[in-house]
Order: C-alpha cells, then structure tokens, then sequence
C-alpha cells in the first residue's frame, strides 16, 4: 500500500489473485485505494473533528446537568424544606373518606367522624395552602373510594349511616360543584379498591354487607353501565389498588379474620381478549390493610 501511494508501483500491471486464481481486486480498486490514501490527512483531520465535537457535546450535557443538580440542591438549602411539612389540616377529622385529584386540587369526599358518618367535600389548594367547603355529597358514606374519567370523579357504594351498604353511584362535577347519579353496582359494596384505567371505573372487591367479596366490576361511563370482571384470587377487603405500567395491583387488604401481603397484578386488557388476567407479584414485607397506596412515574 506504500508503494502504490508513492508510485512505486503501477497498479494497472499487476492483478492480486486468491487461492483460487480468481482476483481479490482489479486495477480500478487498487486506484481507487491509491486516491483514498492520499486523502487520508484529510479524512483524519474530519475523524478527529467529529471525535472532538462528540467529547465537547457530551462534556457540555454532564456539565449542564452538574449544573442543574446544584442550583436544585441549592434552592432546598436555600427554603431548608424538609422531607415533611405541616399543611393546612381538614376542618374536622375523618377516616374511611375518599380522596382524589382533579386538575391540581386535592378532594376529600365523605367519610366518618365523632359526628357520624359525612356528607362532607372540600378540596385543596397546595399553592395556597387551603381548604374551601364544596357541595355536600347527596348520600352520607363512609369506606369509600374516587375516581377521575373524563372530567368527573366518580364515588361507588359505601357504608351509611345505619351501617347498611349501598350500591349507589354518585358523580361529582368539580367545574360546576354539581353531584348526579349513575347507574348503580350491580351489588352493594364498601371498603373496596378502585382506580380509573384507561376511562373506566375498576372496583376490586370489598364488604357486601355480609362478607368480603373477590368480585370485579367494571363500569364504562360511556355507557353508564357496570359489568363484571375475572375475580381476584381470594375475597378481601380496605386493600391498595394502584397502575403501574399496564397493570393494576391490588395489595394487601383484609379478609375477615386476617391482615393480607398479597400483592397480584390485574392486566384489563388480557381480560377483555378472554386470557387469564392475573399474575402474582412480590408480596409486601408485612400486612397492611386501609393504607394509602399511589404510584409516580
């Protein structure tokens, strides 16, 4: 290759044969590897150009990340926050409510105090840092779940005031602080799970008013109808429902005479095509039941 660069060899002569006498290159690709070489400088200088650049620009993103990474850690010594923070408390304690969020607003729906079971709804500002009293829930219920589809958030069954179980579905408009009616459970229900997937209402077990319940149901706000789903593993009650991915979890819970681990995994749309839509996940360390559950992506 030396020689060809510096002439010393006219390539048009000679022919590179293989071991089966065929050639491994002719006279135009021995000139054409002449001129490559003699514009190797050139194409080294570009290599060690795009070399230099991709070095700047990943120093450049690191540096600018290190960057940004200070100015946060800066601004937390700056505020000294704290992991947690005393907000503004609710007008009067509850348990067995229901809360959720609708565009950056904290609700909280029903539930029971000192003064019995509530009809109650406030919402939370965390900008300011406020409470502010809202339409009362039309029926008083306790051991309750919310959800948001399409705007509206959506309050299944419950437990009254007289310890009965309802299957009542009642729907709050948070824009115009109205409450409506949907179609109601196809069986009364309290202390269940519920998430919103994919605009539809899961209910996950619960208390009948009798005994915990494995059952599933569905309701499509659409259609305003409710439909029953693949039962979970075993009956329980007051566990976790959480979406992670495309699944929906259910941990922990209480059956009736036991504190629950099991975590499962629900997928909706293998139920929908008719495939077994259950797996069993990692269990929690240790039983919980009526425990706050939520998942950050």
């Amino acid at each position: 290759l030396y020689a060809i660069r510096e002439d010393q060899v006219n390539v048009g002569d000679s022919v590179a044969l293989g071991d089966s006498g065929k050639p491994l290159m002719g006279p135009n690709s021995l000139s054409a590897v002449g001129r490559l070489l003699r514009h190797r400088p050139r194409l080294l200088g570009i290599a060690v150009a795009l070399l230099l650049g991709s070095t700047a620009l990943v120093a450049w993103a690191m540096a600018g990340q290190q960057r940004r990474a200070e100015e946060a850690q800066f601004q937390l010594q700056a505020l000294d926050l704290t992991r947690w923070q005393s907000r503004d408390a609710l007008t009067s304690a509850r348990r067995g409510l229901a809360v959720t969020v609708f565009e950056n607003q904290v609700y909280a729906i029903g539930g029971e105090n000192e003064g019995g079971v509530s009809r109650s709804v406030e919402r939370y500002d965390p900008a300011a840092n406020q409470w502010t009293q809202l339409a009362d829930k039309p029926t008083a219920a306790a051991d309750i779940a919310a959800a948001v589809v399409g705007g509206r958030i959506f309050v299944p069954g419950g437990r009254l005031a007289t310890g009965e179980v309802t299957n009542t579905l009642e729907i709050y408009d948070p824009r115009e602080d109205t409450w409506s009616r949907g179609a109601p459970l196809p069986q009364a229900r309290s202390a269940y799970a519920l998430v919103a997937y994919e605009g539809k209402l899961y209910l996950f077990g619960g208390w009948d008013g009798a005994a915990f319940r494995a059952s599933i149901f569905e309701y499509n706000p659409e259609l305003d109808r409710w439909r029953e789903r693949s039962p979970m593993f075993d009956a329980r009650g007051y566990a976790g429902a959480v979406i992670a991915g495309d699944a929906i979890y259910i941990m922990g819970g209480y059956d009736g005479e036991k504190v629950l681990t099991a975590n499962h995994a629900y997928f909706p749309e293998r139920d929908r095509e008719g495939d077994d839509p259950w797996e069993r996940a990692s269990p929690l360390p240790e039983g919980r039941y009526a425990m706050g559950v939520a998942s950050i992506a």
